[in-house]
């Protein structure tokens, strides 16, 4: 059971969307899998841990901004948008800010070790050899 809501998640993200609620799910396999067996975090803690996790990627999949413009009087603003390739967590802020939060480390290996990497439609490791990959 997810720990994180859809407001909490919302409430750090710095833009609006509809699209939370499958994100919570992938966080909340992450940290029950990775870190609530290693470390000494309490509940709220975890919890954070997820929300930021969820806002991750969140983010991802709806892109990051990377300039927004202001034009003068009567004009508009218009935003430009990325998203992130092979960057894993350190592509977002919000990735950033959960590798902060984990006492473990082990979000940051994830990270770091580059063979890794989190699967949107289901939390599994992957090697990135060509035809390698376990569930």
């Amino acid at each position: 059971m997810a720990r994180t809501d859809e407001n909490k998640v919302a409430g750090i993200l710095s833009f609006t969307t509809d699209d939370i609620s499958s994100f919570i799910s992938i966080a909340n396999r992450l940290v029950t899998r990775e870190v609530e067996p290693h470390t000494s975090m309490d509940s709220d803690g975890l919890t954070e841990l997820e929300t930021w996790l969820a806002a991750h990627f969140v983010s991802v999949k709806e892109g990051v901004v990377t300039r927004e413009n202001v034009s003068g009087t009567g004009g508009g603003v218009s935003q430009s948008y990325a998203k992130p390739v092979d960057q894993y967590l350190s592509a977002t802020i919000y990735g950033q800010q959960a590798m902060l939060l984990d006492d473990t480390g082990r979000l940051r290996q994830l990270n770091e070790k580059g063979s890794s990497v989190v699967s949107l439609d289901s939390i599994r490791t992957y090697d990135k050899s060509p035809g390698r990959t376990y569930g």
